[in-house]
């Protein structure tokens, strides 16, 4: 009886510990796959099954009195991509990032190709909106966006960021190096003014990571015909999204009544194994590593965050600002973000013009669809006055 006991006592041992060992490995597989579906363009079809449907080019009514405007105005741009109205740019530049840590770390650089849609204004005018699409998306995505700044009278660019749509590129880095293709000497921007004209007159617009990343871009020394920055619902840094972004993946892992749980079968034995606070922060911390390694941007892991900084940017810009945000945003939450960015004009060293439109019903992404006449006053009024403004300084 008392070996029975033993060979009972050691084999449930044996069993927590294999339990407990898979599930260690469950963790490590699980940190595999999230960071694939944040930092790579692999989890790119993943990522829109977590955006609002507000970002993601189709509206429904739940995203505004205005939805079937938006839809239309979508539906519109992607026909004229099909009948062959949009010009297709390109971009050549590289992804640069590191393999290793510290010393031992090597720099990877690959050429890439990038892509973007060009629509020509039937109106001669020297004037380009460039907008830059939100995570996980595409330039012909924000075709609505396109269309609406078309009917205003502009030429309209809108970009695949790197590593979406049909630009080339493995990683994502929410602005990092995004903000570059638009800055360099093969960017966007001096392509407008190449194939448009040195008098060209360029706008920036941007949604979301397109918007932090227009910021990011707002606070490099950008050519003079650069004349102003919309942004609409940006992050000030990857702090606030990250967290609700956390909470948002390992929800569509396989939860279940409010508690997070993997499922995976073990020599015949279907498991359901718990995680825990601690596993989640572990799940992260391994998240905020990979990134901080590939791109070496802090010693400490969770500085990283604070390091792609649009607020930082917000700073330095001397460029007139529109911050739109919706007050019902709930991917980046309205107050915690609008009061950082706006609060950067006390510390912005060259006295640049804030202005504001926040629609109290808007969800991420949303706002052009809760009031789709007012969003658009409101930005042609902007443009408008500060362009202007420019002009009598000149």
């Amino acid at each position: 009886m008392k070996k029975f006991f033993i060979i009972v006592i050691f084999v449930g041992l044996l069993f927590v510990t294999i339990v407990f060992g898979f599930k260690k490995y469950g963790l490590y597989v699980m940190s595999n796959k999230i960071n694939t579906i944040v930092l790579s363009k692999e989890g790119n079809d993943f990522k829109r099954k977590l955006l609002p449907k507000a970002e993601t080019g189709f509206a429904t009514p739940e995203d505004g009195k205005d939805y079937r405007i938006f839809n239309h105005n979508q539906a519109w741009f992607e026909q004229q991509i099909t009948e062959g109205r949009v010009e297709r740019w390109t971009q050549r530049t590289s992804e640069t990032y590191y393999i290793g840590k510290g010393s031992s770390a090597k720099a990877m650089t690959h050429p890439i190709t990038l892509n973007a849609y060009f629509l020509k204004n039937t109106t001669e005018t020297n004037k380009t909106v460039i907008i830059a699409h939100g995570f996980g998306l595409s330039g012909d995505k924000y075709g609505a966006w396109g269309k609406m700044y078309y009917d205003l009278g502009y030429n309209v660019l809108l970009p695949d960021a790197r590593a979406h749509g049909k630009s080339e590129g493995n990683y994502i880095s929410f602005g990092l190096q995004e903000k570059d293709d638009y800055t360099n000497k093969q960017g966007w921007i001096e392509q407008v003014i190449e194939k448009i004209g040195p008098d060209s007159e360029i706008y920036l617009h941007g949604g979301s990571m397109g918007a932090a990343t227009m910021m990011m871009v707002a606070g490099e020394a950008v050519p003079a015909n650069v004349k102003l920055l919309i942004e609409d619902c940006g992050y000030a840094d990857l702090n606030i999204p990250f967290r609700h972004l956390k909470g948002t993946i390992l929800s569509k892992l396989e939860g279940q009544n409010g508690a997070y749980k993997f499922k995976r079968n073990l020599a015949g034995l279907n498991l359901n194994v718990p995680i825990d606070e601690q596993d989640i922060n572990y799940l992260f911390d391994r998240f905020l590593h990979v990134f901080n390694e590939r791109y070496e941007l802090a010693e400490n892991d969770r500085d990283v965050l604070a390091s792609v900084s649009a607020v930082q940017a917000m700073n330095t810009t001397a460029l007139p600002v529109l911050f739109i945000h919706g007050q019902s945003d709930a991917l980046v939450p309205f107050k915690e973000t609008t009061e950082t960015l706006i609060n950067s004009k006390q510390s912005n060293r060259n006295n640049a013009r804030y202005e504001e439109y926040f629609p109290a019903n808007a969800n991420h992404g949303a706002a052009i669809k809760v009031d789709y006449e007012t969003y658009k006053s409101k930005i042609q009024a902007f443009i408008a006055h500060h362009t202007q403004l420019i002009g009598e300084q000149q």
